[in-house]
């Protein structure tokens, strides 16, 4: 006989728990509170996707940081291929609902026209509908968290890019010695430039294949630093 998979039961344990509370809630606190559910549970996704680096993902994701808001964790969490368009569309609907409770101090509900046309595009996406505008908001509510619940339990770090020796990799690359060799070219003091412009015609060379392309990398060469001098005259 087959057993239900635990986790699917805590998540389904976790969600119910969240749903109830909604229930007593007034409209704002309803729209409020299961926005920042949501904020949070996309804030575990990509902490979950990204390089495990405690300290660099709080420099992204802690308060004031570049992910701190719900906007942007949501475009994120889209963008990195977390979160489905309909979901992103969803969770972009539900935050302007709650902008709506959240800035405005006069009293509020699913009912004022603003938020129930909002409500009215949750089920234009799909969303089952409801006997009510609030149903409809906590429906497609608890629709997404279960779709994060999910990518939760699949996510994998990334793995972070393993360190390089760049004067090696010079080394055995041509086309990052050209391109290194024009750099320095290009941010060579007047007592460098001597140098810099045979570092750059012997990486000329060696792209170009050899001695016997000597004279056309001596014109390449000699374009370039003509078109460097014009930059810094």
């Amino acid at each position: 006989m087959r057993t239900m998979n635990p986790h699917f039961e805590q998540d389904f344990d976790s969600a119910f728990d969240f749903r109830v509370t909604l229930t007593p809630e007034t409209d704002r606190g309803c729209a409020l509170m299961a926005a920042a559910y949501l904020d949070s549970r996309l804030s575990d996704c990509l902490a979950l996707y990204f390089v495990d680096d405690s300290q660099a993902v709080e420099s992204l994701l802690g308060p004031d940081r570049a992910l701190s808001t719900f906007s942007s964790r949501i475009d994120a969490a889209y963008l990195l291929g977390l979160i489905s368009p309909d979901h992103k569309r969803a969770l972009h609907l539900i935050r302007k609902i709650r902008n709506e409770f959240g800035h405005d101090p006069k009293p509020l509900s699913f009912d004022d026209q603003a938020i129930a046309g909002r409500c009215k595009n949750l089920e234009d996406l799909g969303f089952s509908k409801r006997e009510t505008h609030r149903a409809m908001f906590t429906g497609a509510v608890m629709i997404v968290l279960a779709g994060l619940n999910v990518r939760l339990r699949t996510i994998k770090h990334c793995e972070p890019q393993p360190n390089v020796n760049v004067t090696k990799r010079i080394e055995e690359d041509p086309d990052l010695m050209l391109f290194k060799a024009l750099t320095d070219l290009i941010i060579a003091t007047p007592e460098e430039k001597n140098r810099a412009t045979g570092d750059l015609q012997a990486a000329c060379e060696t792209i170009l294949g050899g001695e016997d392309r000597k004279e056309l990398a001596e014109k390449i060469v000699a374009r370039v630093a003509k078109r460097i001098s014009e930059l810094n005259p």
